[in-house]
């Protein structure tokens, strides 16, 4: 039971908005792409942020700040319990077509790890994720394979 809680705590810490330099925009707003490579998404480089509030009244929150460039995601990541101890790093990844694929690296208390986390940013900007299950054989978090995207994102300004 603790860890399904766990799992649900860290969806919700899901979303870092803050950005590095001036050319962060909204979610749906989109920048000019660079024609000198070759993307394999539709979305236009630049900065997307997300948010997942979950929890008794929502108090419980993900954040997610992608950096999209050509086919490279970098970004970071927090996951914020409420009155809970929080998880909070940086992605590292790749996008082809909807599908984004990184590695999550992140400290929680006083420890570092990293997770495998699959998101599918869809061209009309909305995020979902897959859920993350326990593996029974060593008990760590894991990205659920065999799910649907079902972890559903709100878009936000970058700040």
């Amino acid at each position: 039971m603790k860890l399904y809680l766990g799992i649900a705590g860290f969806l919700m810490t899901m979303i870092s908005c803050q950005q590095n330099g001036s050319d962060s925009h909204k979610g749906d707003s989109m920048n000019e792409t660079d024609s000198s490579s070759t993307s394999t998404h539709t979305l236009n480089d630049g900065h997307y942020c997300y948010i997942l509030t979950e929890g008794n009244n929502n108090q419980d929150t993900t954040k997610v700040h992608f950096v999209i460039n050509t086919n490279e995601v970098t970004g970071e990541m927090d996951w914020l319990p409420y009155e809970k101890d929080s998880r909070k790093g940086t992605v590292q990844g790749n996008i082809n077509g909807e599908h984004v694929d990184v590695k999550w690296a992140y400290m929680q208390e006083g420890m570092n790890d990293t997770l495998h986390l699959q998101f599918r940013l869809t061209s009309g900007m909305e995020l979902y994720q897959k859920p993350l299950k326990v593996n029974t054989n060593n008990q760590r978090e894991e990205t659920d394979e065999s799910a649907d995207y079902s972890v559903k994102y709100a878009a936000v300004d970058c700040k």
